[in-house]
């Protein structure tokens, strides 16, 4: 759901004084940072207990009472945040409640904060309640029962992880009756309307909804009474329309007919989680003309994060950035008659991008050839805890493996996912791991690059010094870290995804190439802040996208991009391409 709704208080606070004052039993609230959670456990929480007697009387005082432990009634009320794996790994709970969840990372070393909840509450057979307002993700709507709907959307279509949890459960929205003609619709962004062309002041007066069953539009002034007679839907049901003097919504699913209470749900016959969206138009506290005058100044300032904020916090919907982002639909469109591990003949030169996760690698190795043509010719995953030997182990046979007379000349290797807290590489927080990738970088020193990405640089390709000794000067030909400008090398790759067809320096993919790789091609959308500042936006998964980009920059630091249409042809008779063309390399590089 969006702000203003109750969500903290009314799903959360509420709940557990109830659980303590009603059935002691544990409880563990986590909130997404840990001056957010010792905010909550201060104030709001505080506050609630000191106002109801009967939890006030239970408390224990004095040492016992801090910020991130109370108990009452001698049963135990933890408070963590996403950071403390120990409280979600430690203590049984009868319910755990996990607030603002898209504002939260995995837990350091642990994994999903919901799948550890999950185990805390094994031992009550308790519940995990999840709140938040989602963030990221493209989703679109659908007919279902004469209500417009959200549609279930791919995974890596998400970068919300309370919406994905939402469409994995019952799904539920809050649908409202029109004043007019007493239809049940669901509200959201596109219903809400404003004179065309007018002034954040002006909308704030004229907003209003419009009903898409009778078309009227409703004014504000009906608001609070269609809150008051709303009820969740879920996608199997429908809402009966509203009669004069009926006192619960009539929902029929199947053969039944039920009245359920307003504000209430029916459970669906066959369902798993309970899951439940609210539009932030349904807020008793923000007018319509609040949420529109809201949106238009955030439009006009032409702040992507501003206009994210509205339609997260506002309405309770994804952001989907308003700029160009090629379709995925475009890339699949570059797949021409060859398949994987197939090498084109013009292909002279072979590199490697790896994007490194926790638990996998994700690879793309692509040739390269005059007019800094480009052709897909794998692409893969490696699984593996990235902190152990194992999955480097098969990196290893990836850059000695040969397609014909041609091995992967070039390596670039995201090191941003587990970066060294130091030049000599040491680590000094036990939570992470020894950095793998300089060890795999060394072993293949020449050959294989360390790379970091930054937002801008003075130049598109720098080096820093990894490797110094005691005193700390730098090792003579030691190891050296790869910066590199993100934006610029992103712009490229989606220069190359549009070039016309005839183009002889666009981007090819093999006829096998999946529709999985051809999103992430598209998973990142530029903006610009009106400071001028440039922000990519991700918009589901990207590691093939990023072990593009890595292609790239290994391909302009080897100065491929410098040679010339009669230098690429000079040696493609007969000799060994990988070899003549890594002396060309280094007579430009000198």
């Amino acid at each position: 759901m969006g702000s203003q709704l109750g969500k903290t208080d009314g799903c959360c606070l509420n709940v557990i004084g109830w659980q303590f004052d009603d059935d002691p039993r544990p409880v563990l609230y986590i909130g997404p940072t840990e001056k957010n959670a010792v905010s909550v456990s201060r104030d709001r929480l505080g506050k609630m207990i000191r106002a109801v007697p009967s939890l006030y009387d239970g408390l224990a005082k004095g040492q016992q009472d801090r910020d991130v432990e109370k108990f009452i009634h001698g049963v135990r009320l933890g408070i963590g945040w996403a950071s403390s794996a120990t409280e979600l790994a430690s203590h049984p709970a009868a319910k755990v409640f996990i607030d603002e969840r898209d504002r939260m990372d995995d837990v350091r070393g642990e994994g999903d904060p919901n799948t550890l909840a999950e185990a805390r509450v094994a031992t009550y057979d308790g519940i995990v309640v999840t709140l938040s307002t989602p963030t990221r993700g493209i989703v679109e709507t659908e007919e279902v029962g004469g209500l417009e709907r959200w549609k279930p959307a791919p995974a890596e279509d998400l970068q919300s992880p309370s919406w994905k949890l939402w469409q994995e459960g019952s799904r539920h929205e809050y649908a409202v009756p029109c004043p007019e003609c007493r239809e049940y619709f669901i509200p959201r962004f596109k219903l809400l309307s404003w004179p065309k062309d007018s002034t954040p002041a002006e909308a704030f007066e004229a907003a209003a909804m419009a009903c898409p069953a009778c078309g009227s539009l409703i004014a504000d002034s009906h608001r609070e009474w269609m809150a008051d007679h709303g009820v969740f839907i879920a996608p199997q049901q429908r809402p009966q329309a509203l009669q004069d003097g009926d006192t619960a919504a009539r929902v029929v699913e199947g053969t039944r007919a039920v009245d359920v209470p307003y504000g209430d749900f029916l459970e669906p016959q066959h369902s798993g989680s309970l899951t439940f969206w609210v539009s932030g138009l349904c807020s008793k506290w923000r007018t319509f003309g609040h949420r529109a005058s809201n949106f238009l100044k955030a439009m006009e300032a032409s702040d992507p994060g501003r206009v994210q904020a509205e339609m997260n916090t506002g309405f309770g919907e994804l952001y989907r950035p308003r700029v160009n982002v090629p379709d995925w639909q475009v890339v699949a469109n570059l797949r021409e008659p060859y398949k994987q591990d197939d090498v084109p003949e013009w292909v002279q030169a072979l590199t490697c991008g790896v994007d490194v996760g926790g638990r996998v690698i994700h690879f793309s190795v692509y040739g390269w050839g005059p007019s800094m043509a480009c052709a897909l010719i794998r692409h893969g995953e490696i699984h593996g805890e990235t902190k152990f030997e194992a999955p480097w182990r098969k990196l290893d046979e990836l850059l000695e493996y040969r397609w014909g007379d041609l091995s992967i000349r070039w390596m670039m290797v995201d090191s941003g996912f587990n970066p060294s807290k130091s030049l000599s590489g040491s680590v000094d927080d036990e939570h992470v791991p020894a950095n793998m990738v300089y060890d795999f970088c060394r072993r293949h020193r020449g050959r294989v690059f360390a790379a970091k990405g930054w937002p801008t640089r003075a130049k598109p390709i720098s080096t820093s010094m990894i490797d110094v000794n005691v005193n700390g000067r730098k090792v003579p030909n030691g190891l050296q870290l790869v910066n590199f400008d993100t934006d610029f090398f992103k712009c490229w790759i989606y220069d190359r995804l549009e070039m016309e067809p005839d183009d002889p320096g666009r981007m090819r993919l093999p006829e096998d190439a999946t529709d999985d790789y051809c999103r992430h091609m598209t998973s990142e959308a530029r903006t610009v802040k009106p400071s001028g500042k440039v922000e990519w936006l991700k918009l589901r998964e990207n590691h093939y996208f990023d072990a593009a980009v890595l292609n790239a920059v290994v391909a302009h630091m080897q100065n491929l991009n410098m040679l010339t249409e009669a230098t690429w042809k000079s040696y493609r008779g007969g000799q060994d391409r990988s070899t003549t063309l890594a002396d060309i390399a280094e007579q430009l590089n000198g």
